[in-house]
Order: structure tokens, then C-alpha cells, then sequence
């Protein structure tokens, strides 16, 4: 004998987000305006991403200590895109500014290694 079972609260919103979803991009992820508003511009930046700043450059710029690099860098690929909140892009910024500081005075920048 089967037992019928109800959709929860959370299954019941995830229909309802799905068809929306659809509705604005009805061939969902292959949809050409989902590419156009959503996906294209991210790929993209994940592409420049790789180009200027990839896992080996970010090591060997981090392990010479040009931290303020790294941000630069980071800085020039997000500024293009709207790919963080308002205040993670502060906070991108805050690190390029903090680390020309100067370290005596201000003492701010204590996680810089000497």
C-alpha cells in the first residue's frame, strides 16, 4: 500500500522558483537571454580572472608579499562585473588602500609579513 506524501514548505517554494525561473528563461540554462543576462558576463570574468591573476600568480604574488598586487588585480576584473555585494567591493578596495598605509604609524596593517 503506498503512502501518500505531501510536498514540504521548501519543495512547494522550489516548484514555485522553477517555474518562475522558466517563465523569464524557458530553455533554462541553454536559454540564450539566461547566457546573455546571467552567465556570459560571469564567464567572462572568470576568464580574466585566469589570465591576470590565476592560482600560480596569486601564490607567487602573495609569497613575494605584494599583497597590494593581488588587490590591484582583483580590483581591475571586479570593477567590470557586479559579481559582489556593495560591501565586498569596499572591502576589495579597503585591502589595496590599507596596505600603503604606513605600518609604524597606524598599525593597521599587522597580517603584512616584514
Amino acid at each position: 500500500m503506498a503512502v501518500a506524501v505531501r510536498p514540504s514548505k521548501t519543495a512547494k517554494g522550489a516548484i514555485r522558483c522553477r517555474r518562475k525561473f522558466l517563465r523569464f528563461f524557458p530553455k533554462g540554462f541553454y536559454d540564450p537571454k539566461y547566457v546573455d543576462w546571467e552567465r556570459g558576463y560571469k564567464w567572462e570574468a572568470h576568464e580574466r580572472w585566469e589570465e591576470i591573476l590565476d592560482r600560480e600568480v596569486h601564490r607567487d604574488l602573495i609569497n613575494e608579499g605584494d599583497f597590494a598586487e593581488v588587490a590591484r588585480r582583483a580590483v581591475t576584473i571586479e570593477s567590470r562585473t557586479n559579481l559582489l555585494f556593495s560591501f565586498e567591493k569596499m572591502a576589495l578596495r579597503d585591502a589595496e588602500v590599507v596596505s600603503e598605509l604606513p605600518r609604524r604609524q597606524t598599525g593597521v596593517l599587522t597580517w603584512h609579513r616584514s
